[in-house]
């Protein structure tokens, strides 16, 4: 291996892990950059450098330039992964600066906010024909409370962003439930105070949870994958720690091709459906217009995403992926732990009984199992998660 050729950021994410391992198998020469020096992808046997920038959240200005200087050092433009919105939505405010000294593939900068904002996604989705979950979009005070009338408790509050930067600070959105009008009211107005943005109001839905996931060139598929989300960090949601790839769903794979084609994507992308669970139909949550949590699973199933999206970002053609593997599960260990640790406090408030949760923990009983960051091939990573996990704690 010569010259570097990738800096992959967010090195603390299983996927940027994912991401590393994928790459040096091609021979690519790789950067992995972190916050904070114990993130577990730092100490891949497979990174070439690793590297610490500051926080996007706290300082965004300086990490956009810290990552102009860092990329300028090294020449002949490396391709950027960015695995969270964190990193990526700073880097595209700047992307003229960004696009001379690297390359990042993204769509049209409308199109890329679009797919970035929860509302903006829906009503496009409405527009399209694509079904959604009973939705209010709130702009102001008469609003909620005609939405608040309206709703089905439990409910379901979610940002519009689920990053956004005030007063140069960024703030993390998080998709809440509330169980009355009063809590849905407070919770409306906890956000609102704080982002001086309206959140969503939708109708929580209690069917099972799929991503469908591409590499686009110009809306187009050039590789495709789906799971299907088996247990969540959260019992009540959230990022996946137990999922499976599953053959495509013609009906997701449609609505996701509209979504796509229309906003000409560019580069990765999940598309996230929960089933109505009465009937069955699959409606919208969002789009992730980047990489996922779930890589190692793609990658194990035959479709090497990062791979695929160096060559894209080269300029180089890319061979469209045979059939990929089902069904095949990849496991976030520590991720299935505080799942079961949560599920042994709060039991059957979360819907799941502790002794079936303990047995599914200590004996998965899956197929094909594979685990987004334990390998013996590359032992280390597991070992700073850990220290990772407990430093933060500490």
């Amino acid at each position: 291996m010569n010259e570097v050729k990738v800096l992959v950021l967010d090195g603390h994410l299983p996927s940027a892990l994912a991401c590393v391992r994928s790459l040096s198998k091609h021979n690519i020469k790789v950067i992995c950059g972190a916050e904070r020096k114990s993130a577990l992808a730092l100490h891949s046997k497979f990174a070439s450098e690793a590297w610490t920038y500051p926080s996007p959240l706290e300082d965004a200005e300086a990490y956009v330039q810290a990552i102009i200087k860092k990329l300028s050092t090294k020449g002949d433009r490396p391709v950027i992964y960015c695995l969270s919105d964190n990193t990526l939505l700073p880097l595209a405010l700047h992307r003229d600066q960004i696009e001379a000294v690297g390359r990042l593939v993204l769509p049209e900068e409308k199109d890329f906010n679009i797919a970035f904002d929860k509302a903006l996604t829906l009503k496009l989705a409405e527009r399209l024909g694509v079904p959604i979950p009973l939705t209010f979009f709130i702009e102001n005070q008469e609003g909620l409370e005609s939405a608040l009338g309206q709703l089905a408790y439990p409910c379901v509050i979610k940002p519009r962003h689920s990053c956004l930067w005030v007063a140069g600070k960024g703030i993390r959105g998080k998709t809440e439930i509330a169980d009355n009008r009063e809590q849905a009211k407070a919770i409306v107005e906890r956000i609102r105070n704080k982002t001086s943005v309206w959140p969503l109001l939708q109708e929580k839905l209690t069917g099972q949870e799929y991503g469908v996931f591409g590499l686009w060139q110009n809306g187009e598929w050039r590789a495709k994958f789906a799971h299907q989300r088996l247990r969540s960090l959260d019992p009540m949601g959230g990022a996946s720690c137990l999922r499976q790839s599953i053959a495509m769903s013609p009906d997701m794979a449609e609505y996701a091709s509209k979504l796509m084609s229309e906003l000409k994507w560019q580069g990765p992308a999940m598309v996230e459906f929960k089933l109505d669970k009465p009937n069955g139909t699959p409606k919208l949550m969002e789009i992730n217009g980047r990489f996922w949590g779930s890589l190692a699973l793609t990658i194990a199933s035959n479709v090497d995403f990062p791979y695929l999206a160096y060559l894209q970002a080269c300029g180089q053609p890319i061979e469209t992926p045979g059939q990929y593997s089902v069904p095949v599960t990849a496991r976030s260990f520590l991720a299935d732990f505080a799942n079961l640790l949560k599920v042994m406090k709060f039991g059957t408030k979360v819907g799941v009984s502790r002794l079936s949760a303990l047995r599914s923990f200590i004996f998965p009983n899956q197929p094909n199992l594979v685990y987004d960051v334990e390998s013996w091939n590359d032992l280390k990573p597991a070992l700073w998660q850990v220290i990772d996990v407990v430093a933060r704690k500490l």
